[in-house]
């Protein structure tokens, strides 16, 4: 074929074709064989893939060498711009060598395979993509980059260390370190900002960073500050995480920060039995990182309020997405049915603040179903998380409490409501859905006055919102609604401790209030609430005899006004929530967690008469009182339940 072509160019022409006919064949054999439905007999199947095993190396080789070649031939070189157009049987040619690429790094053993050299070539072509000027040549570009860093992607999803490539995963962090300073603009901050790269790479690149950080991060921590700049990489993250064009895009580059969480407190958790190198880590993460994730949290605060972040937020769906989907009314009854006497998931007791700042959303299960509530819960996930590294619990704690007075005045439609600048009254409500939600962080992380202060606010909300029942102007204002009532429950978890730190006038207040708000969310004398507020309020009665003395709780008026009135109260509601609110009134006679009476004895009568006297109470409803008493009574006989 050679020797009939006429010129050199129709020369150069027949080899740029054959290099990518042969590239295409290869990555077309290497999907075949990695087929499992390959229709060949099973011998044959692993007659053939002994045979590629043998030949990964020189494979690898190839497949290497020509990435390698391309990218000069285009002109590209690390951290340099592209000088020649990639087009034609160049790109074919570099499109069969990275899927083939990718489809080997997907499946082979790699130990003996991953080398510095193999990172350093997808990495430039990366990085070529990245400079490249805007144009048809960068749209090329920018699908081959996304490739290659595609293909770093699989390597990343075999969750391996190779054990002769002992600089892993430092090479790695260090190479998106590089790529991160290529795409971010110099003055980063919570800007919207443009970054480098076409669509593609930019979505990769938030795909990758997920990836290797949940697999990796926990190493890199671990990594020493002279051979690491841990603060230089995270600020680059941060500013790279700001710039998201749009709201998908933000949702998926807030993951690293989540599994950074998960890490920094996995690392302190440890340290605390084991010590040694650890301890530094979790230390020099906890501490001298601190101010700047306090930074980061801020950041995240403004990008999930429509006030501060509307554009961006408005990409999101409001509505649950088509098909059949848990119904609204079963919010929270998993947490309120499965703990009535014990521990909610996540919660202390009496003994502290940390029930209140448990991870565990405050957002209705149903809601979550949607594009908006799903990101919005996350995010304070996200942010209650950090609130427990010192520093940035204090910033968020300072930020909520400036910002609840604000969510306070757009319930009360005051004329100086934050809500100003927000024309649509939904985001308004949003919004201050997701600052009630934030706060369970002044438990977490303020003095005991700060958090009286903040459940006291959060107590007048609520107070208005079911005097005025706001849920009827809307679904934002029923999801409002019914965080503001979960969010109550949690902070009232830290009652006990407030109690006995001195400001038992101050609890006794907020109890009469958050039993009467509860009373009011189910009174259906005019027009019932929705049952996902009601069973939130049913919640609200659980936690008070598991936060508090019960001695202080029987002495309340109002505590013992809703034993008197339960029977009446909850004949209407649905038989779930009326089984709920007999376990709360069996909970008033039985000793809280860390409060048991002295001997066997005292609990036998404590539990036996004060089970006993709700039964009389309750006795037209003796089949939920059954229920409700289920594993409750003790045998004075064996003092078992």
């Amino acid at each position: 074929a050679f020797g009939r072509q006429n010129s050199p160019e129709e020369l150069a022409n027949l080899a740029l074709t054959s290099r990518s006919i042969g590239l295409e064949l290869l990555a077309l054999a290497l999907e075949e064989f990695m087929d499992d439905n390959l229709l060949l007999p099973a011998d044959r199947k692993r007659e053939l893939r002994m045979a590629l095993v043998n030949e990964t190396p020189a494979v690898f080789h190839i497949l290497q060498s020509a990435v390698q070649s391309l990218i000069a031939e285009v002109g590209g070189s690390m951290g340099g711009a592209a000088v020649a157009p990639l087009e034609g049987e160049r790109k074919a040619s570099l499109d069969a060598a990275l899927k083939g690429l990718t489809t080997l790094l997907g499946w082979a053993a790699l130990g003996d395979h991953l080398s510095p050299q193999l990172f350093q070539t997808l990495f430039s072509l990366v990085e070529c993509a990245a400079n490249a000027t805007p144009g048809v040549t960068s749209a090329a570009l920018d699908d081959c980059g996304a490739a290659a860093l595609g293909a770093v992607t699989e390597v990343v999803k075999k969750r391996l260390v190779p054990p002769k490539y002992q600089n892993f995963v430092l090479d790695l962090v260090k190479h998106a370190t590089a790529l991160l300073q290529t795409m971010v603009p110099e003055s980063g901050g919570n800007g919207r900002l443009e970054l480098l790269g076409g669509d593609s790479l930019r979505r990769e690149m938030v795909t990758f960073l997920g990836a290797f950080l949940k697999e990796h991060m926990g190493r890199i921590l671990k990594l020493p500050p002279e051979v690491f700049p841990l603060p230089q990489f995270l600020q680059l993250l941060a500013n790279f995480t700001f710039s998201q064009p749009d709201a998908e895009c933000l949702r998926a580059a807030l993951e690293p920060w989540e599994t950074l969480a998960d890490d920094v407190m996995a690392v302190a958790a440890t340290a605390e039995g084991g010590g040694g190198a650890d301890v530094a880590a979790a230390a020099h993460v906890a501490m001298e990182l601190g101010d700047g994730l306090g930074w980061v949290c801020l950041g995240v605060v403004d990008k999930i309020l429509f006030r501060s972040n509307g554009e961006l937020l408005d990409e999101l769906d409001d509505e649950p997405p088509e098909g059949p989907q848990p119904a609204l009314a079963d919010s929270g009854r998993a947490a309120i049915g499965e703990h009535c006497f014990g521990e909610e998931e996540g919660g202390s007791g009496e003994g502290g603040n940390s029930g209140a700042g448990s991870v565990d959303g405050s957002w209705p299960t149903a809601a979550v179903e949607c594009e908006l509530y799903g990101f919005l819960s996350e995010a304070t996930r996200l942010l209650l998380k950090y609130a427990m590294i010192p520093q940035c619990g204090t910033q968020l704690s300072e930020k909520v409490m400036t910002l609840l007075p604000l969510a306070l005045a757009v319930v009360t439609q005051a004329a100086d409501a934050a809500a100003s600048s927000i024309i649509d009254p939904s985001k308004a409500a949003t919004d201050v859905a997701t600052l009630l939600a934030l706060c369970p962080v002044v438990a977490v992380s303020g003095p005991i006055d700060r958090y009286v202060h903040c459940i006291g606010l959060v107590l007048e909300v609520t107070q208005q919102m079911a005097a005025g029942r706001i849920y009827s102007r809307g679904s934002s204002f029923l999801v409002m609604q019914c965080v503001s009532v979960n969010v109550l429950a949690r902070l009232a978890g830290s009652l006990g401790a407030a109690h006995a730190a001195g400001l038992g006038a101050e609890v006794d207040t907020i109890v009469d209030g958050v039993v009467t708000v509860a009373m009011a969310c189910l009174d259906t004398m005019v027009t019932p609430s929705p049952e996902p507020i009601m069973a939130a309020a049913a919640k609200l009665m659980l936690v008070l005899p598991r936060t508090m003395h019960l001695d202080a709780l029987r002495r309340r008026p109002v505590v013992l006004q809703y034993l008197a009135q339960l029977s009446v109260v909850s004949a209407p509601l649905p038989l779930e929530i009326q089984a709920m609110l007999y376990r709360a009134a069996v909970a008033l006679f039985l000793p809280p967690p860390g409060c048991e009476s002295s001997t066997p004895a005292a609990v036998v009568e404590c539990a036996n008469s004060g089970a006993a006297q709700v039964q009389h109470l309750m006795a037209p409803h003796s089949h939920l009182i059954q229920e409700a008493a289920s594993g409750v009574l003790i045998d004075s006989s064996t003092g078992k339940k």
